[in-house]
């Protein structure tokens, strides 16, 4: 939530200063801004040059999978210019907006607006807000540890650490985003991070002092968010507004009822029926926010897998139930078949978070030497 959060303490006001007013092709409401309570970025500027377009013609030669390779190798180990004249291009061309990212990355807070309004300013779900800076983001961090290792080849450890520290923040700062997709994104940063920073300091070899200096400053980071507030807040107002949907004709646009018989529960117009609804989705999600606040890996899973299966029983339940079955009954089935579609994103997150973990508690006791 934005709270007292400013233009001037926002990571996310310096990521669309490098990334432009239409990140990933992304067209933002002018409600956008106003939460940011900023500009838009002008049409013209030294924006990022995303990886698809500068690599445009690589990627879609006859043999793209001899590109992908060749870039593999250049994030595992040093290199130089002339190894792959191209990339370096690619990050000479960024070397501006790479600084805004690098600026962003250590701005105090981050709150990137979630507008649910569609073409003419129509409501949308809010399950279908824009996040196009989110994963623009997994371009940088790969511009980034491809700059590390050109630094390694150069013989710049601390610059190439910096680098990494860099990739660290930013995923620090997408995970302290409202949502799951923010969270992953920013896992999958950190994970980025580390696989570079070994390669650092397996081919660099850091002194003693570098590898201490380079532990402090993980260990001075910001801690990450958790999964277990992302559905506390965020995930929880998005399927009480899904529910909501179901009164006016933003339903008809609804994406996660694939299989389902839609007339089921089509322009439900009953607050008893609403109201019961809101009330199940509540004692469900709490149950899975506090599931994932379970410290202990295999007594969370384990809840986690039990909520998933009583919840597709319930879901199958009210897909096989007749439709004029009435008033709170009615509503006690459509809370499971909402939260259910919760449910198969959190793998995605736990997974990725606890394989983090055991890194970053490494780095945190015993720096490389």
């Amino acid at each position: 939530l934005k709270g007292s959060i400013t233009p001037e303490n926002n990571a996310v006001v310096l990521l669309m200063r490098g990334f432009g007013p239409n990140p990933e092709g992304a067209d933002l409401r002018p409600e956008f801004y106003d939460w940011l309570g900023t500009d838009p970025p002008p049409p013209v500027g030294d924006y990022f040059v995303p990886h698809q377009v500068h690599f445009k013609e690589q990627t879609r030669s006859d043999d793209p999978q001899a590109f992908y390779d060749l870039e593999q190798r250049l994030l595992r180990g040093p290199w130089k210019p002339g190894d792959s004249p191209r990339h370096a291009a690619w990050l000479k061309v960024n070397e501006k907006p790479l600084a805004v990212f690098a600026e962003a990355s250590r701005r105090e807070h981050y709150f990137h607006p979630m507008i649910p309004r569609g073409p003419e300013g129509k409501r949308q779900l809010l399950l279908m807000s824009l996040l196009p800076t989110v994963q623009a983001c997994r371009q940088v961090a790969t511009a980034l540890s491809l700059r590390a290792t050109l630094r390694l080849g150069e013989g710049k450890i601390d610059a190439a650490l910096d680098d990494v520290l860099t990739v660290h923040r930013l995923g620090r700062q997408l995970t302290r985003g409202g949502s799951l997709i923010e969270l992953l994104v920013g896992v999958a940063l950190e994970v980025i991070a580390h696989q570079t920073e070994q390669a650092i300091f397996e081919h660099g070899k850091p002194t003693a002092k570098q590898a201490l200096a380079y532990q402090a400053a993980l260990l001075a980071l910001p801690q990450n968010g958790s999964a277990a507030e992302k559905v506390g807040k965020f995930e929880r107002l998005m399927i009480l507004d899904s529910i909501q949907s179901l009164s006016d004709e933003r339903f008809a646009e609804f994406p996660g009822l694939e299989n389902f018989p839609r007339e089921k529960f089509e322009r439900e117009n009953d607050p008893v029926v609403l109201e019961a609804a809101c009330l199940t989705v509540n004692r469900w999600v709490d149950r899975i926010e506090k599931a994932l606040s379970d410290p202990n890996r295999a007594s969370r899973d384990a809840e986690l897998r039990a909520i998933a299966a009583e919840l597709q029983v319930l879901r199958d339940a009210a897909r096989d139930s007749p439709r004029d079955f009435g008033g709170e009954e009615r509503g006690l089935h459509l809370g499971p078949v909402f939260t259910a579609m919760l449910v198969p994103g959190l793998e995605s997150v736990v997974r990725p978070t606890a394989r983090i973990a055991h890194p970053r508690r490494t780095a945190a006791v015993a720096p490389h030497p």
